[in-house]
């Protein structure tokens, strides 16, 4: 895929982070790791995660935060910034907030889409994605298990179909995102920093301590 020559890196009013989750509720989500750590701790992980995400990323001056949940969560943070994702598949989920996003804040912004289950995401990954969607047109997180923990789009082009075809929850859901933007064509892609989601077990130390 052909790299575009660096184009303006985006300014903080355009670019927009969509944090996308499931809204915790007890014994409901996140049903791998609740198997091996039990029900009371896997949604103290999910109610821990989107707190530090807003007191830290979510908090940043460098962009707009959205917040994109499933099953609850209006009240998470003021209504302007909290949006119901959308019915389907989660290939269809996240485009439809990727669009969500751009409506809310403009065709012109950079949108870059997290989940809330990686513990080692920092404000200087985020910078590195909106950085990198001054220099290609899609941008991926790797996650370490072969799928992906962030995907952006830029603003320069309307945001392309970028899940067709892609599986799920699997090693070879990357390399599908990848070929689908092959058989798009003249879309060029970027990848940030490869980190862990939590899928199955908690480590230990501070990001996966309990609020409660």
């Amino acid at each position: 895929m052909a790299v575009h020559p660096s184009r303006p890196f985006a300014p903080p009013a355009q670019r927009v982070l969509i944090v996308f989750s499931r809204w915790p509720h007890f014994a409901q989500g996140k049903r791998r790791l609740a198997h091996t750590v039990g029900e009371t701790a896997a949604y103290r992980f999910q109610r821990q995660r989107l707190d530090a995400l807003r007191r830290g990323i979510g908090r940043d001056a460098r962009w707009k935060t959205l917040w994109a949940f499933s099953g609850g969560g209006s009240k998470f943070a003021p209504s302007r910034q909290v949006f119901s994702q959308s019915r389907g598949d989660l290939g269809e989920r996240m485009q439809q907030a990727l669009h969500i996003a751009k409506q809310r804040m403009g065709r012109r912004c950079a949108v870059v889409l997290i989940g809330s289950d990686i513990p080692a995401v920092r404000a200087d990954h985020i910078l590195e994605a909106f950085a990198l969607l001054g220099r290609a047109d899609v941008v991926y997180g790797p996650a370490i298990d072969g799928g992906f923990w962030l995907v952006g789009c830029s603003g320069h082009r309307p945001i392309p179909s970028l899940f067709d075809g892609v599986r799920w929850s699997c090693p070879d859901t990357l390399n599908d995102c990848r070929r689908r933007l092959q058989d798009l064509g003249h879309w060029s892609v970027r990848e940030g920093a490869c980190l862990a989601d939590v899928d199955e077990t908690l480590s230990p130390g501070p990001y996966c301590a309990p609020v409660f």
